[in-house]
């Protein structure tokens, strides 16, 4: 019985540490683009954080989706990224509007 629960929890401990390296790497490419984005766009004010929480949303909403396994399988390269089933527009929607915090001014209807 001992036996089983050390392979269980090895092998627990083996398929977390794959598919936080994997939401990791998704995470630091998305960042990546949506700043060199924000740049050629030439957006300033936002805040600095936001392409990295926007993305960590959107990488939790990946993980909701298709499991922890499915991520980790992905980061050793046995699992196609195709076969993972993909964030919708909905779920960017959901995390833009968690992040969005309004104007203080524009939401009183205060002219500035």
């Amino acid at each position: 019985m001992l036996s089983v629960s050390m392979v269980l929890m090895a092998g627990y401990s083996t398929v977390f540490n794959f598919a936080s390296h994997a939401m990791r790497d998704l995470v630091d490419t998305c960042t990546l683009r949506l700043e060199i984005e924000f740049a050629n766009a030439e957006i300033e004010s936002l805040p600095e954080a936001l392409p990295r929480s926007l993305c960590e949303c959107v990488a939790h909403s990946l993980l909701d989706k298709n499991g922890m396994v499915r991520l980790a399988m992905l980061n050793k390269h046995l699992l196609d990224p195709m076969a993972l089933e993909p964030v919708t527009g909905k779920d960017e929607e959901a995390c833009i509007n968690a992040l969005w915090l309004p104007d203080i001014e524009l939401a009183k209807g205060e002219a500035i």
